[in-house]
């Protein structure tokens, strides 16, 4: 996690930043801890953008495009529409063991998923392509891979060729605008 708080430089004052006390809120709420490498990072950098396109949701935030309990039963519908629509879905949805539960997404509308298959520390990462049938999955966990596509280790072959162009994470307070796909 060091690593990749190293990576991203702070435009901006911190804002939704949870308590340890909150964090237990969640997990009662969720069933489920979190993994705790994106609780620190939440807990360090709150509710905001990575190079203005990547944003990581936060259960803290006051912006529903952003909350992350707003934000799972939202995705979590949308993917139930997509697949009794006939699209095939190579996943079940949280709570299930496996199931998806998301927590980032694009301005492109693209949606990054934990697979909570064991314990939150293993929980591996895939992304879904909004407008397409593309998922890919990564096999490793939230700040691993944020590390490696901010230093350009990995891309993803669903985000612009050119992301990241910054390294930059601005708070959501700083932001006038939501993420394209909720404008």
């Amino acid at each position: 996690m060091k690593i990749l708080l190293d990576t991203i430089s702070i435009c901006g004052k911190p804002v939704e930043r949870p308590t340890q006390s909150a964090w237990d809120n969640f997990a009662r709420i969720l069933g489920t801890e979190l993994p705790d490498d994106y609780k620190e990072f939440v807990s360090t950098l709150g509710t905001g953008v990575i190079d203005d396109f990547l944003w990581i949701f936060n259960p803290a935030s006051t912006n529903p495009h952003l909350n992350l309990f707003t934000q799972r039963d939202e995705c979590l519908s949308a993917l139930r529409v997509v697949s009794d629509h006939g699209e095939p879905i190579p996943y079940g949805t949280f709570p299930e063991n496996g199931g998806l539960l998301p927590f980032g997404a694009t301005d492109n509308g693209d949606v990054l998923y934990w697979i909570t298959r064991g314990r939150p520390a293993d929980w591996k990462v895939v992304v879904n392509e909004s407008r397409g049938p593309a998922w890919v999955e990564y096999s490793m966990g939230f700040s691993r891979l944020l590390g490696d596509l901010l230093r350009g280790h990995i891309q993803c072959p669903i985000f612009p060729h050119d992301f990241p162009r910054t390294r930059i994470f601005k708070p959501a307070i700083q932001q006038n605008r939501l993420p394209k796909n909720e404008a």
